[in-house]
């Protein structure tokens, strides 16, 4: 038995179902289960595709160049903020070269980083343009494979 409420997966319970008689509702509506387990496939399947196309877009959103020249007026006091600088002005401070080789590193890991504080951080407030174009410059600072 598949369990859906607003479209949204809550259970999948493999059930014995006696010939000519509706698992549940949503089999009654849908038809045929294997036509049911298709459709919520498919709509799974779409669901990935858009967080993956987003996450793929949200990295091309800025600018790196405008973001090298936003981190060298506001950032590199305290980061190395140059490609292969691995020392920062102030030791506290992560190299931004560092930062681009975390494993897994992403746009959206990066603007959860610039959102959240940071003891030695001051409290930046950065518009959305500018976040864009450091993240992409830090992104473009990751080896290419």
């Amino acid at each position: 038995m598949i369990r859906v409420n607003n479209g949204l997966l809550w259970e999948v319970q493999i059930v014995q179902v006696q010939s000519n008689q509706p698992a549940n509702q949503l089999e009654c509506v849908m038809g045929h289960p294997i036509r049911s387990v298709r459709i919520l496939m498919s709509f799974l399947a779409f669901a990935v595709a858009l967080l993956l196309a987003g996450e793929a877009f949200s990295a091309n959103l800025g600018n790196r160049d405008r973001g090298l020249a936003f981190a060298q007026q506001n950032c590199a006091s305290c980061h190395a903020v140059m490609p292969k600088q691995h020392l920062s002005p102030l030791k506290a401070a992560t190299p931004f070269q560092t930062i681009s080789e975390v494993g897994g590193m992403t746009a959206i890991a990066l603007r959860v980083l610039f959102q959240t504080p940071h003891k030695t951080m001051p409290n930046l407030i950065l518009a959305d343009e500018d976040k864009d174009d450091v993240i992409a410059y830090i992104l473009s600072l990751r080896p290419q494979q």
